[in-house]
């Protein structure tokens, strides 16, 4: 299977979908944190509302927001009138387990300077940040996951030099997605042949090497994993 330019995996998706229990906590740190604009914000639609086989009697509020100078990786916040009641899907889930998307990735100059901003608001990490290389990367990487359940992975890159992006104080755009599946050839053919999607990269391998990693898995797991 021949594998595309390692750019092209980083091309992103136009928007992105979020459901939070407070809209007002959500927006406010990915504006203040990550340095994200709104584009515009109100009320879900009756047809988006059937779409989604919400309740009669649930209504819904959305911000739409995205990183500067993006018009990609958009993120849309959305929070259910009966939002509070509601219980997250992952709730308690352990990084290993599978359903649904585990983490989004965004880059970010500094992990350690943003750390202190996530501790603040929430959000928890599975692991200390990790250095590591992979193909010719050197990164340092964390997962973060807050109460919603919604898990973002700064990546700093270490080398070589980042090109091409344009970070700030904050991080960018969501350029990536991962999850933990049960098959893995029925999920690949779930993306390629029912979504379309084509691969770009198709590995096989150890997880890494042993001691510390950004699953929280015991330090000697990695190698047999």
């Amino acid at each position: 299977m021949a594998a595309a330019p390692w750019s092209a995996a980083a091309a992103g998706w136009q928007e992105v979908v979020l459901s939070v229990s407070s809209l007002e906590r959500a927006d406010r740190f990915l504006r203040q944190v990550g340095g994200w604009a709104k584009v515009e914000s109100g009320r879900l639609g009756p047809a988006e509302l059937a779409l989604w086989n919400v309740p009669d009697g649930v209504t819904g509020r959305y911000v739409l927001l995205r990183s500067a100078g993006e018009n990609s990786g958009t993120v849309r916040l959305i929070q259910f009138s009966d939002a509070q009641r509601l219980e997250p899907l992952r709730d308690a889930a352990r990084t290993w387990e599978a359903g649904g998307v585990a983490g989004i990735n965004v880059r970010i100059s500094s992990i350690e300077a943003l750390l202190p901003a996530f501790r603040r608001d929430g959000w928890q990490g599975h692991s200390q940040p990790v250095k590591f290389t992979l193909q010719e990367f050197t990164v340092v990487e964390v997962m973060l996951t807050q109460a919603d359940g919604i898990t973002l992975t700064p990546i700093e890159r270490v080398s070589p030099p980042l090109t091409g992006w344009n970070l700030g104080n904050g991080f960018s755009r969501p350029f990536n997605a991962f999850e933990v599946v049960q098959d893995f050839d029925r999920s690949m053919r779930f993306y390629e042949e029912g979504l379309g999607m084509r691969t770009v990269r198709d590995e096989a391998g150890p997880l890494g090497p042993a001691g510390p990693n950004i699953f929280g898995l015991p330090h000697d797991m990695p190698p047999r994993v």
